[in-house]
Order: C-alpha cells, then structure tokens, then sequence
C-alpha cells in the first residue's frame, strides 16, 4: 500500500465525482502533527543545546538525516533506471532488423525495456514521497520554533526583530528550506547524470 500509493484511489475517485471538501480530506498521521514533531525536535535539541556551539541544523539533521539520504538512494535507483533504455535500445533495434533471431528474445527486450520504465517511475514516485514529506517536517518544525521563540522574546529582544521579519522568516524561509530538502538530490544527480551521457 506505501509502495504502490493505494490510499490514493479513494480520495481520487471521490474527487473525480464530486468537488472535494476539508471533511473529505483525513487528517495528519500522528508522527506528522506539528506537536509529535516538536516534542522530538525538543529532544534533539535539548542534545545539541549542551555543546558549546549548538546547531539548529544539526538538530533536524539528527531526526531526518537517515531519511534525506535514502532519498538520494532512491534517486539514484531512479537514474540508473533511465540508462537501461539506451543500454539495450541498440539490441531490441537489431532484433527488428534482423529475422533470424528467435522471437523470445524480443519479447525479453520488450520486457526488459517496459519493467525499467516502470521501475524508475515507481523509484522516483517513492524519492519524491520522501524528500517532501522531510521538507514538510522540517518546515513545520522551522514554523513552531521560530513562533515560539518569537513568543518568548523580552521586549529588548525584539528590538532587531520587526514583525515582518519574523514573517519572512516564517513564511519565505522556511519554504526555501524545504525546497532545498525537495531538489537538493536532483541538483547533484543530474550532474552525474549529464557527464554518464556525455
């Protein structure tokens, strides 16, 4: 069901029958309500809060790491599937000009060619699911903390700020850095990819 995205069919063919509305829409998991979030976030941050020099980033990196890097393995599950095309195009063009080869054999190549394609949509349907759902995460987190915070200011701490920024933070930034989770794997990946085809 998580690899095929089964639990969409419902909420599509609802869709595709009628307007949808907020009560048509289920509600977050648990794991990404912002309070489930935040109180790991804490944790990881009550970590980072006892070195001498504490990192916001390093504190999300603890909870997300593993995730955003098996999301670079599952790009590049999906590029190397792109490559099995142009690999064996030039045998499959051969089969059709040549009569004498055994008809099994481009079936084999047909297959072959059809299950790669398949393989690198799912792949890349699954990095996709990954990476956004750490940026959405993220980003909540990014929201509650920078809330939060903005709450607990003294009135001599807030000098520097002004609303807007607080805002901008909020809103802008925030986003930015989910973007940044979304397409951080296809900015290196598609460098591998180009020097491969050149």
């Amino acid at each position: 069901n998580l690899l095929w995205f089964n639990w969409m069919n419902g909420l599509i063919n609802q869709g595709s029958s009628q307007p949808l509305e907020i009560e048509h829409v289920w509600t977050l998991e648990h794991s990404d309500t912002n309070s489930s979030l935040m109180k790991l976030f804490y944790k990881s941050w009550q970590k980072q809060a006892q070195l001498i020099d504490p990192s916001f980033y390093k504190a999300l990196f603890e909870l997300y790491g593993f995730r955003f890097y098996w999301g670079g393995v599952l790009r590049i599950m999906s590029d190397l599937s792109l490559f099995i095309g142009p690999v064996f195009l030039p045998s499959f063009v051969s089969f059709v000009e040549n009569d004498d080869q055994d008809v099994t054999i481009g079936y084999m190549y047909s297959v072959i060619l059809f299950l790669a394609a398949i393989v690198g949509s799912w792949f890349l349907c699954i990095y996709y699911q990954t990476v956004q759902r750490v940026g959405l995460r993220t980003r909540s987190i990014i929201y509650a903390a920078i809330y939060r915070k903005a709450l607990f200011l003294s009135h001599k701490g807030r000098e520097g700020l002004s609303t807007g920024k607080m805002v901008n933070l909020m809103t802008s930034d925030a986003e930015a850095v989910e973007q940044a989770c979304a397409f951080f794997h296809a900015i290196w990946s598609s460098i591998i990819v180009i020097i491969v085809c050149i």
